[in-house]
């Protein structure tokens, strides 16, 4: 590998780093057919992950999902969890604040 190419690797790699959120990362779980659509949680979630979805749960209600591209956004704050009155959405931590 020449030296110019190893430089563009190294410039791609760090790029990619630099884009990953730091600090504790989540994976959002919905439990679709225990939501009611009230989208409670899409309107409290800090990094606005989540998103109404246009399909229809067993209780004909929209229930929510994560925006495209965002599914590394989420930083596992838990306030989707905490606000849902109905339990159907949690979070499973993904990262630590030490993962780069």
């Amino acid at each position: 590998m020449t030296h110019a190419a190893k430089g563009k690797e190294d410039s791609k790699e760090a790029a990619q780093a630099a884009a990953k959120p730091k600090g504790k990362r989540g994976r959002v779980v919905i439990s679709k057919d225990k939501c009611k659509g009230c989208k409670w949680c899409v309107e409290h979630c800090p990094k606005g992950v989540l998103e109404t979805g246009a399909e229809f749960n067993a209780k004909a209600y929209h229930y929510p999902r994560v925006k495209a591209g965002m599914e590394d956004a989420c930083i596992a704050c838990g306030m989707c969890e905490l606000i849902c009155p109905d339990f159907a959405i949690y979070v499973v931590e993904e990262g630590g604040k030490n993962d780069a």
